[in-house]
């Protein structure tokens, strides 16, 4: 009738398969991953790539067309459309330094969400082209709100998959990345020789929405812990076969906003 020892609950394995069981392999894991399907899990791992494969689509793209827009659809001058481009990827360099320096970063999780929302509704400013200035800010804006959203998404792999798991999948996910930047933006430009540079605004704001749609569909799929997604991380009850009594936290774990990917 007394609780079962935190090693023969690591250890605990089933009947009928002989395998760990779901719950002993989260137990000795310490992360809820551990206790998936191979199925969800292959998913997760795909949702992830197909979001990364997205993301650098948008920002590519904008940043490579941007001066064709402005030069041809637009009517700028040559140094115009020069200085216009400079100011998005100025924008995305200047909003991820700033996001590094903060004196108490935001969440991982408030900057994918906010960054991926704010850069729809730029990237819906750029298809409805109100005017020449405000077309353009749409393009400052965009790329000030996807400068966080790589680096976040990369630092919350850790947390939602698991450390041992995301040493190979972020691998993956900058590979995804590379393809969707080269990929998307030459798909693009084969639209625009097709229909002409109007439709670089309709194709961004395609890519934007199935960003955001990516990102809602990978959170319900593969939530963050409570130990990352709560207010309060120190609120969190033991898991179980954890004898030393201590909540797991992975946001311990977590890089920071800012991530180095090529192992220097």
């Amino acid at each position: 009738g007394g609780a079962v020892p935190p090693r023969e609950a690591i250890t605990a394995r089933s009947a009928d398969s002989g395998e760990p069981t779901p719950d002993s392999r989260t137990a000795l894991t310490g992360h809820p991953s551990e206790a998936w399907s191979r199925r969800r899990s292959s998913f997760v791992v795909a949702a992830g790539m197909a979001i990364f494969f997205v993301y650098t689509g948008v920002e590519v793209a904008a940043g490579q067309w941007e001066a064709s827009f402005c030069r041809g659809h637009l009517g700028l001058s040559a140094s115009a459309a020069g200085i216009a481009t400079f100011g998005f990827w100025g924008a995305l360099t200047g909003a991820r330094i700033v996001l590094a320096l903060l004196p108490r970063p935001l969440r991982p999780s408030l900057v994918v969400w906010w960054g991926s929302g704010i850069a729809l509704l730029a990237t819906a400013v750029i298809w409805w082209q109100p005017g020449t200035p405000v077309t353009l800010a749409g393009f400052l804006v965009l790329g000030a709100a996807l400068a966080g959203v790589f680096p976040a998404m990369i630092a919350l792999t850790p947390d939602r998959i698991g450390r041992g798991r995301a040493q190979h999948v972020i691998a993956w996910q900058v590979g995804a990345a590379a393809a969707g930047g080269s990929g998307l933006s030459a798909l693009i430009g084969l639209f625009i020789a097709l229909a002409g540079l109007s439709v670089l605004g309709p194709s961004l704001t395609v890519m934007a929405v199935l960003l955001a749609v990516g990102i809602i569909v990978l959170e319900r799929v593969a939530p963050m812990p409570a130990a990352v997604s709560g207010p309060d991380a120190t609120s969190l009850r033991p898991q179980p076969g954890d004898p030393s009594g201590r909540p797991y936290c992975p946001s311990q774990e977590t890089p920071s906003l800012v991530v180095r990917v090529d192992g220097r």
